[in-house]
């Protein structure tokens, strides 16, 4: 198992964009691989899965072949959080909320 990076920093590294505004990722240090709107806010998500108690480890989106990341975030402030795309084209945070999967959703369409 991979440990954390330079200054206790959890590496995310963002792959190719695989699907308009959908990136690949990975995860280094548990070995998770996904793709998503929101990588860094995922990649948390999976990291807390697996490891919780890890809360305040920063953990850093990075592009391929770079040593700083674009972006940095607390583990547990970055599994709470999500991208929101409003019609009116401001892309912002706001508080992740688990998707819930019913039989019912699918009946109607």
């Amino acid at each position: 198992m991979h440990h954390p990076g330079p200054f206790g920093m959890i590496r995310v590294e963002k792959g190719a964009e695989v699907a308009p505004g959908i990136f690949a990722f990975h995860v280094p240090l548990i070995g998770f691989s996904g793709k998503s709107s929101a990588p860094l806010s995922d990649a948390c998500r999976a990291i807390k899965r697996r490891n919780d108690g890890m809360g305040e480890c920063l953990v850093g989106l990075f592009r391929e072949g770079h040593d700083e990341p674009d972006m940095t975030v607390t583990l547990d402030v970055g599994a709470e959080l999500t991208t929101a795309e409003p019609s009116h084209g401001r892309i912002a945070f706001r508080k992740y909320r688990k998707y819930r999967f019913s039989a019912a959703a699918l009946e109607k369409k």
